[in-house]
């Protein structure tokens, strides 16, 4: 009886030690998750502030733009734009609703203190608040801000608004249901800040030193543990069970996780292994010391398969994230020389989709493999998410980067996808040198710059981040936040491009183009804008602007007795399918007093396979106000004879890839497909231009041919709607009718 007291006492010990080893591990995990989460989101907020100095010359509907647009990308309860001075103050929020110049000083106190730490140059997490900054009132709510600076001065404050939960949910163990361990948020004087999704033995509790669960002297530990930044560990029994609580500071203003777990869920394996040796006291000590060795093996494995949940990726056995960010810091603040490159599998929702998700996390757990095999001793990486690996290389050189990283490449899709199957996995890398990043913090943000850029070539691709991908940015952040002002200021500038009738090498036509003059003096060509306008739906808008401004220029053309040229004008998809699209182009025309047979709408070939019977309406429509319609780039991707025969257009631009690969000496087969293609517009009452003519022999090319008209840098660049007047047009010779 004796040897069995002393082995249930021992037992005892040892499992209260290893609960409170294991609580340590969920409670560290927990404080990094939290803390990498709130760094990652601070930081992205200070990666934009970059981009909206701005603003502070900017209309409160541009910012709005703005801020939703930001918000759809990181979906936060609000986003918000405090300028200093407290005027035009906006805040908009996840449904798309948006507040304008509400006064600092009607929200909670808490975010008033953190908007005016960012004033103060400091990047600010606010204390948790209640039912303020459009959270519905009950509801807690954190608030992350930095500064916003121009010409080196701070003139506002860049605001996110989030769900206080997004900190308890971080711990991954606070569902319903699960006894084992629930967190709770706490103040340095133990009132509970935010609540787990789980009670404290079901109950609603305000301030941890308010139970009746604890001693005083229990109670005063705690406290002054608090009270000196330190872990405090106590227990406390109700109804016959067990609980173990710590308290540990997170490391963010005076909040502390209160972990408290249930013993006997905790350490079940041994209790079970306890009844056991009390019901076999009588037994063999030999017996008893294997069974013990045997609860020692269980207790190994147990905080082995913790420290696995807590750092592993459960799918490829690869680090975390969480392990790979703790090792990365400790390798900027010992070894500050290595790159970090992000690898992404290109298309991997089309994969998931087409192999199914078993096939898609073999592939995974093959790149897994690839880079186990490819990385040297001191190099470490990991799976973040779906299909994106980060690595941390020793290698500071580029062109031996690019050596590694195309090794590891080949390999992927040489074998991914097993002997049996012809599709090649492609992917593409961003690479991020440390010692270029500056502040170590960049390192990260600078990678998914580059990996961002490597996703635009379908092929195995690698981009080093440089100057060149900041500016891109820039470029891209200045354009969104400054487009509508542009608008209305008038810096986009037409330039028409003379179109040459090949019958008589005259020119007879203009195609309209557009330059961005910014108010810095810069000149942005299409290639920089038209893409991201395409993408926000602002072409729209450009497009009228510059239907208005060709009619405005005929008009002035006109005034001046000179004979007008018709001129081409681009039109974007949306735009052509908008209702009152056709009424919009003839209350312009009617405003200026111009013929609409004057002017040649252009749409890009794309559009004609979408909805061909729509689109013959639309056309139609115009046909009868007088517009021709021109399909633009024929032969980029979607040409075919049921285009040609159905599409009821007046003209066809033959894309400019045409004629450079004849002028390059292509064999004869394409030049069939030309002449033929020439031939059938011509019989079908459709005339022809060829695009792209830069040359004598390019223009030898066409007239052969049998085009109707040319175009291109030979005949003449863009320029001026002055410059194209004196060159090109002549004195009216009578009313003009037209071409």
């Amino acid at each position: 009886m004796l040897l069995g007291g002393v082995l249930h006492g021992l037992l005892g010990d040892m499992a209260t030690e290893s609960a409170i080893m294991e609580i340590d591990l969920r409670v560290a995990e927990y404080q990094r998750t939290v803390e990498n989460m709130l760094e990652r989101t601070v930081q992205m907020l200070d990666t934009l502030s970059c981009f909206v100095s701005p603003w502070e010359n900017a209309d409160t509907h541009e910012i709005v733009m703005e801020l939703k647009q930001a918000n759809q990308r990181n979906d936060f309860a609000a986003m918000a734009y405090f300028p200093v001075d407290d005027a035009g103050n906006v805040i908009v929020t996840r449904d798309g609703g948006s507040y304008i110049g509400l006064p600092l000083s009607s929200l909670a106190d808490e975010v008033q203190q953190a908007v005016q730490s960012a004033w103060a140059g400091e990047r600010a997490i606010s204390d948790i608040y209640e039912g303020s900054l459009v959270l519905p009132e009950g509801e807690e709510g954190l608030l992350y801000a930095v500064p916003v600076e121009s010409n080196g001065q701070i003139v506002a404050a860049l605001a996110a608004s989030d769900d206080a939960h997004v900190l308890t949910a971080a711990g991954g163990s606070n569902a319903p249901g699960n006894p084992g361990y629930i967190l709770h948020i706490v103040d340095s004087e133990g009132r509970v800040l935010v609540y787990s999704e789980t009670r404290i033995l079901g109950q609603h509790i305000e301030n941890v030193f308010d139970t009746t669960y604890l001693s005083e002297a229990e109670e005063a530990a705690l406290y002054g543990a608090m009270q000196g930044g330190e872990i405090a560990h106590t227990s406390f029994s109700n109804q016959g069970r067990e609980y173990y609580i710590e308290m540990a500071p997170v490391g963010i203003n005076d909040w502390y996780v209160l972990c408290v777990s249930d013993a006997e869920t905790v350490n079940s394996p041994m209790r079970s292994l306890t009844s056991i040796l009390q019901v076999g006291v009588g037994a063999a000590l030999a017996l008893l010391m294997i069974l013990l060795g045997y609860y020692y093996s269980l207790l190994r494995k147990s905080n082995r398969e913790a420290m696995r949940l807590a750092y592993a990726d459960t799918l490829t056995g690869a680090d975390n994230f969480v392990r790979f960010s703790g090792r990365l810091a400790r390798r900027q603040d010992g070894e500050p020389d290595y790159s970090l490159a992000a690898l992404n599998i290109s298309q991997f929702k089309f994969i998931n989709g087409l192999f199914g998700r078993a096939q898609a996390d073999q592939l995974l757990c093959f790149v897994k493999g690839v880079l186990d095999e490819n990385l040297r001793a001191g190099e470490f990486f990991c799976r973040d998410s779906a299909d994106i690996f980060y690595l941390c290389l020793n290698e500071t050189d580029r062109q031996a980067i690019r050596v590694r990283l195309e090794k590891v490449m080949r390999e992927i899709s040489k074998t991914a996808m097993g002997d049996q199957s012809n599709f090649q996995v492609l992917t593409y890398c961003g690479v991020a040198i440390a010692r270029e990043a500056g502040e170590k913090e960049n390192v990260l943000t600078q990678v998914l710059f580059a990996l961002e850029n490597a996703r635009n070539l379908r092929r195995n691709n690698i981009c080093f981040y440089d100057d060149s991908l900041r500016k891109d940015e820039e470029l891209e952040y200045y354009i969104e936040s400054h487009m509508h002002k542009a608008l209305e200021e008038g810096e986009f500038k037409l330039y028409f491009q003379p179109k040459v009738d090949l019958r008589t090498d005259r020119v007879a036509g203009a195609e309209t183009l557009v330059r961005w003059a910014t108010a810095d003096g810069r000149i942005l060509l299409p290639g920089k804008f038209i893409p991201l306008f395409e993408k926000n739906g602002f072409c729209e808008e450009l497009d009228m602007y510059v239907f208005e401004n060709v009619c405005r220029q005929i008009r002035q053309w006109m005034d001046a007795g000179v004979e007008p040229m018709r001129v081409s004008i681009n039109q974007t998809k949306t735009l052509f399918y908008r209702k009152g699209y056709v009424e919009s182009l003839c209350a312009l025309v009617d405003r200026y007093g111009v013929d609409p047979r004057l002017i040649t709408l252009e749409i890009l070939e794309g559009l004609a396979m979408e909805n061909m019977d729509e689109l013959n309406a639309v056309i139609a429509a115009l046909h009868a106000k007088g517009f021709e319609v021109s399909m633009d780039d024929f032969g980029t991707g979607y040409s075919s004879l049921n285009t040609l025969a159905n599409l009821r257009i007046d003209e066809l631009k033959l894309d400019k890839g045409f004629l450079k690969t004849l002028s390059e000496g292509a064999g004869w087969r394409l030049r069939v497909v030309m002449e033929q293609t020439l031939t059938m517009a011509r019989k079908l009452g459709i005339h022809t231009v060829v695009e792209g003519v830069e040359s004598e022999e390019g223009h030898r090319i066409v007239h052969g041919l049998g085009c109707d008209m040319g175009q291109g840098y030979f005949y003449g660049s863009p320029m001026s709607a002055d410059v194209f007047c004196k060159k090109f047009l002549k004195p009216c010779q009578g009313e003009t009718d037209g071409m």
